[in-house]
């Protein structure tokens, strides 16, 4: 348990232990070399490109581990079948340009696709079910206004509509609808992403998680470290905003680079909303594997 408790203060403080000198040269920002990198791309028609983290987590360790999960909106079940701290963990996640150039060049309509699961791939004995997949397609708008601020620049603004979902029958159903937003600043070799959302309600009867925001809030904060060749260290916040029962969940990632394609990938998430059945439960996890070297 201590080693959970370490790993967080580890990635943060590792831009400062393996920073590399800065030199005078003038550095494009991360987020400019990664919208370069998607305007290459799309001149092949019909391509696909990396939206959020790819990765996959050989191995993760979770403490406590949710044997029975809740929601205001169902009897508590158990899960059936006896889970084991130790599973694999992966996501992918792509997008397509459905529409370019809609008021300029900078503007585009973008349609994507996330999933996450997670795989108890080492319980031999309950046959290595998957206990939970979220699903999580969204389309939104994209504009590009490289506003200038200090030594930075306003690089992406986006707007658009997220549906979230575990794709399970009652009582384990979860999902909510979303409008988001999201303002990305970047400067030289860091970002920061500032993305609020406001959760679309529903009725009663339809409603699988209704307290889903007193634990996971109306946005979240991400904020990157890149250090050119070596290594990349995120963070991403989120807070429910509440001055009674305040919660705050944080999840960090550091991905060293193997190769051209490949990094080793280091996570560590404390709180709530890893996946939509635990979005009620503090939990801490660790994993390792490997992630795709995009952002």
């Amino acid at each position: 348990m201590r080693l959970l408790f370490a790993v967080p203060w580890l990635l943060l403080l590792s831009p400062v232990l393996l920073a590399d000198t800065p030199g005078s040269e003038d550095l494009s920002t991360v987020t400019e070399q990664a919208l370069d990198r998607d305007r290459e791309l799309m001149s092949y028609s019909g391509t696909l490109l990396p939206h959020r983290r790819n990765y996959l987590l050989f191995a993760t360790w979770a403490h406590p581990v949710n044997q029975v999960p809740s929601s205001p909106a169902f009897r508590d079940e158990p899960i059936g079948t006896k889970l084991q701290p130790t599973e694999t963990k992966f996501q992918f996640s792509i997008k397509i340009p459905v529409l370019t150039g809609i008021f300029d060049d900078r503007t585009r309509l973008w349609a994507a696709y996330t999933q996450q699961s997670h795989w108890q791939a080492y319980n031999w004995d309950r046959s290595s079910p998957f206990r939970e997949t979220n699903f999580e397609p969204e389309v939104f708008l994209s504009h590009e206004p490289g506003w200038q601020l200090g030594d930075g620049r306003f690089e992406v603004l986006r707007l658009g509509l997220n549906h979230e979902s575990n794709g399970r029958e009652e009582p384990f159903s979860r999902s909510w609808n979303r409008i988001k937003g999201e303002v990305v600043y970047s400067t030289n070799r860091w970002v920061f992403a500032l993305s609020p959302w406001y959760r679309i309600p529903e009725s009663t009867d339809d409603d699988d998680n209704p307290d889903i925001g007193e634990y996971l809030g109306y946005g979240d904060l991400r904020v990157l470290y890149q250090a050119e060749g070596r290594y990349t260290v995120e963070a991403r916040f989120f807070n429910n905003l509440r001055s009674d029962n305040n919660r705050t969940s944080a999840e960090l990632n550091l991905s060293v680079p193997l190769n051209d394609t490949l990094s080793a990938h280091f996570q560590y998430y404390n709180g709530y909303g890893e996946t939509l059945i635990d979005y009620n439960e503090r939990i801490q996890r660790i994993g390792i594997g490997v992630s795709l070297n995009i952002l």
